[in-house]
């Protein structure tokens, strides 16, 4: 038994399912391997509904549950934001088909990713030309308007060879 602040005694939530078949909110998300805050936020964001609420206040959840996280789980990993998979959940539910729109987002979102990633290997290749250059740097303590010679020799994106050292600053002492 857990000790609560007020030193009442809290008996822990049951580990195995209800007569009925249900599951605590707990045992949901240790079945669906989420975290109870997770879950928690799911059912404030109208992701998921209890089956039943027990008397004691207990949201309970029948196996339907658990196939609605991995949903969730699945349409995130494909990039679909809370809102989005809620509006495809509740098309389900109004007997709508939800699959034309998804296709549809990723259809538009697919060239954006693309275009992110263009941009993000440009920049790991930036990033790595400079890492080699700056191998053969020594150190310096800035000196003037200086700040760090290493960025501040970099070429700028217009005209790569537009960038030279023009500082003053002094070599580190070794």
């Amino acid at each position: 038994m857990k000790r609560m602040h007020s030193g009442l005694k809290v008996s822990p939530a049951p580990r195995r399912p209800t007569e009925a078949g249900l599951l605590t909110l707990s045992q949901l998300a240790d079945a669906a391997d989420e975290t109870v805050h997770a879950v928690r936020y799911y059912l404030r964001e109208g992701l998921l509904v209890p089956s039943q609420v027990a008397a004691n206040g207990y949201r309970l959840f029948d196996r339907s549950a658990h196939a609605r996280l991995r949903f969730v789980r699945r349409a995130q990993r494909l990039g679909f934001s809370l809102s989005e998979i809620r509006s495809f959940i509740h098309d389900a539910h109004r007997g709508q088909a939800p699959c034309p729109r998804v296709r549809q987002i990723l259809d538009a979102r697919l060239p954006l990713i693309g275009q992110q990633l263009t941009e993000m290997m440009q920049m790991f290749e930036r990033m790595s030309r400079a890492t080699r250059r700056w191998r053969r740097h020594q150190d310096q303590v800035p000196s003037g308007d200086d700040v760090c010679r290493l960025i501040e020799t970099e070429p700028d994106e217009a005209s790569p060879a537009a960038a030279r050292p023009r500082s003053r600053a002094k070599p580190l002492a070794k």
